[in-house]
Order: C-alpha cells, then structure tokens, then sequence
C-alpha cells in the first residue's frame, strides 16, 4: 500500500463548499490534496502533481459528457462525487470512466476515507509486472499499461483491469460475478456496463493477436487469435 505521506490527490469540483470537505479531510489524514475549480486547469493539475487518484465533481449527464470529452490521462483511478443515485446515470457514468463513487449524501469522513484505501487497496493488490508467456503479454500495474509482443496497447483504467484479470498463464475462465466484483465492487448495477467495456476491449486486443471468449452462462477467457 502507499504510505500516507505520499498520497496525492487532485480534486476537481466547482463547489466551493465541496472543496473544503475534501481539504479538511485530506488533512486529517496527512494526505496531499490540490484543488482545482477551473475545467481548463485539470490535465495541468494531473501532468504537474502526478497524483495516485482523482476525484472529479459530477452534477448531471452533462458533467459526464463533459468529461467524456477530456483529453486526462487514465491512467490513474477515478472517483465520481456525484448527488445523481438512478442506475441509468451510474452505468453511463462507468461508461465515462468511473471507477467508483462517492454519493454526496454519504460523504462523511468515514467514508471517504474507506472509499479511497478500498480503491487503492486493490490497485496495488497485484504485483507490479508480471509476462505471461501463453499471450506474449507483458502487464505492468504500476503504470497500469499492456504489452503485447513489445507494442503497447491504449487502454482505459476499466479496460485495463479487466485485461488484467483475464491474462492468466493457464487457459481459465473468469466469471462474470467475479469481474464484476473484483471491478466495480458495489456498483453491480448491470450487465450492460460490462458488455461496453468487453466489446471495446475486444477491438483493441485484436490488432495484437489476442481475443477474448464468451462462454454463455459461465464467463470469459483470453486466448491468442484462433488462425
């Protein structure tokens, strides 16, 4: 796990109001923690103070499509502080590139705290590189980044975690529950979401030789292109 004195976060909201709770919080807990209110300022923010996570304000579809939108680097986990519960606005927001929430009314010290560590618990459950010869696939999860036969593949944070899950030495196939769970922890809101994420890694993967599976009513595997 990161040591305390190392953390750093970058926060983006307009809400003043909303500034100060992530500040005071992050106080508290001696982490570092830039505030950025300004829309323009944030690929500045994430390229200047290269932070473990970012925590990004959305207040409606807009603010999704707005973030859709951005050029920031993914490859560092985000969370959605967002006052919007309904399932369509969460899957689209998974779809946008949330890793998780923050609901506003359950913003409280306890649990932005436990959201955080949860989050970053788990990013750096895996060792850090790791070849799996049977797919020529190099993962390095301390920049969350794939190599297949030494060519890099672009991929979301999701996506990537769901490669990782996948890339296995032995031929195996990995539930949907499982992924779900390892993945959007809480947030099993549908199936839809998934079905997104796998069809766009699907296109990405194929360019390299790889393919991924479906097994109905079991899961996925990831194998090597059938010729």
């Amino acid at each position: 796990l990161l040591k305390e004195a190392l953390m750093k976060l970058v926060c983006f909201s307009e809400d003043e109001a909303l500034g100060r709770q992530v500040s005071s919080e992050s106080e508290r807990l001696k982490w570092s923690v830039v505030l950025v209110r300004d829309r323009a300022n944030i690929n500045q923010a994430m390229l200047q103070y290269d932070p473990d996570l970012l925590l990004v304000d959305v207040g409606g579809f807009s603010d999704l499509d707005w973030w859709k939108g951005t050029s920031v680097p993914r490859q560092r986990p985000v969370i959605f502080i967002n006052g919007i519960m309904t399932e369509e606005f969460m899957t689209t927001a998974l779809e946008s590139g949330a890793d998780a929430f923050i609901p506003r009314h359950w913003f409280s010290p306890r649990y932005f705290e436990a959201r955080i560590r949860s989050l970053l618990r788990f990013q750096h459950l895996s060792q850090a590189k790791r070849f799996i010869s049977r797919l020529n696939l190099a993962i390095d999860n301390e920049r969350n980044s794939v190599q297949v036969k030494e060519q890099e593949i672009t991929l979301t944070l999701t996506e990537f975690k769901i490669l990782r899950e996948l890339a296995c030495e032995e031929v195996k196939v990995v539930s949907r529950e499982e992924i779900q769970t390892r993945i959007f922890g809480e947030a099993k809101l549908s199936t839809r979401s998934l079905d997104v994420h796998i069809c766009a890694l699907r296109k990405k993967i194929k360019g390299v030789g790889l393919q991924i599976d479906s097994l109905r009513g079991v899961g996925y595997r990831l194998n090597p292109c059938r010729r």
